[in-house]
């Protein structure tokens, strides 16, 4: 082989080589650079300030974005039980107007606060029933209503100002109910419907009354004096005949009203 034509092949072969190895290179790069490995990483702006900082805690990952001004307004983070959570602000950032996603071992949950951070409204699970769960509170925090449903059916509770009960709507496998209370949560009315009939209980803060009542056998009136003794009752006797029974103040030795016959 002549000189010319060993340098020629010679130097073909580097080319080829050196070809092969930047290919390599390349691929072998680009398979990688699929990948960061870090603890921590800031996006900046065009001037240089962090915008979106993805990092570890002892919880977790964790990924925090700030807007124009530096505020922190959306958080993806690890709560100390291992569940996600993901918290967002308004633009003057935590604390203040948020609503917070979270996720335990019921189910997911958002809640809305307002800007003193008091929770005024919560979506989710019942630990108790498993069921769906709506709560609305005062700019304080104070419960005003809540919206559940069970298995056999579902419930609605509304409170004053204080928190204290006002109202509560039920429904169960025996009928509905609503049932309302005081100004100090003691019930005044209780009206009850189920398969045999229906009724409604009227009370003072002291207890019951006056019951009226309709049942598989007739209708009945009854009223109470306010040591809850009984004082007149309007039904039927065993015979179906109208009747009226009063009592004294005790309770006690009904005089009768009506058919004996």
């Amino acid at each position: 082989m002549k000189t010319f034509e060993r340098i020629f092949l010679y130097t073909v072969l580097a080319i080829l080589i050196f070809y092969v190895f930047l290919v390599d290179g390349n691929v072998e790069s680009q398979e990688y650079s699929q990948y960061i490995t870090a603890r921590s990483i800031d996006i900046v702006d065009d001037e240089g300030q962090p915008c979106i900082a993805l990092f570890t805690d002892e919880n977790g990952g964790n990924i925090s974005i700030v807007n124009k001004d530096f505020n922190f307004v959306v958080n993806m983070s690890v709560t100390n039980e291992g569940n996600g959570i993901i918290n967002i602000t308004n633009k003057e950032g935590y604390p203040g107007p948020s609503i917070l996603l979270m996720a335990d071992e019921d189910g997911g949950m958002m809640i809305v606060k307002n800007k003193n951070d008091k929770n005024v409204a919560t979506i989710g699970i019942d630990s108790g029933e498993g069921g769906g769960i709506i709560v609305t509170s005062n700019k304080d925090g104070i419960v005003g209503t809540l919206i559940t449903t069970a298995d056999n059916g579902g419930k609605i509770f509304t409170s004053n100002k204080d928190g204290v009960i006002g109202t509560a709507m039920t429904t169960t496998d025996e009928g509905g109910g609503i049932d309302t209370y005081n100004k100090d949560g003691v019930m005044g009315t209780a009206m009850k419907t189920t398969d045999e009939g229906g009724g409604i209980m009227t009370g003072n803060k002291d207890g019951i009354g006056t019951i009226m009542a309709t049942g598989k056998e007739g209708g009945l009136v009854a009223t109470y004096n306010k040591n809850d003794y009984r004082l007149v009752l309007i039904s039927q006797t065993e015979e179906g005949h109208g009747g009226i029974w009063v009592h004294d103040r005790y309770g006690e030795y009904p005089a009768f009203y009506g058919h004996k016959r």
